[in-house]
């Protein structure tokens, strides 16, 4: 795979998360408004998704040393240092969400 390639698989699904990340909080806020008691996760969720967009935006917008300093482009470095960590945390993290999905499923 090319640099440019990889470069625009990156951005591609940055675009993708942050709709994604954005729907979601949408929706825990629809639920807030039936079922009160959603405030918590809508808040919650909600701040994580602001404080990560705001941080890479600013990460974005200022360079360290001639390179952005985003938190993904942050972790792409200490991935190519730690290839095998890198790749049991983001397993470990896919595991982690997949037993949410599973745990908070509607009608289990």
């Amino acid at each position: 795979m090319s640099w440019m390639t990889g470069k625009l698989i990156r951005s591609l699904s940055l675009v993708v998360l942050i709709i994604t990340a954005l729907a979601f909080c949408v929706l825990l806020w629809i639920a807030y408004a039936t079922y009160p008691f959603m405030l918590v996760p809508a808040v919650g969720f909600t701040g994580i998704y602001v404080w990560v967009l705001l941080v890479e935006l600013w990460g974005a917008l200022v360079n360290v040393g001639g390179e952005k300093d985003t938190l993904s482009t942050r972790f792409k470095h200490w991935a190519m240092k730690h290839p095998v960590m890198a790749w049991i945390s983001l397993g470990l993290f896919w595991i982690a969400m997949t037993a949410l999905v599973v745990h908070l499923g509607v009608y289990w």
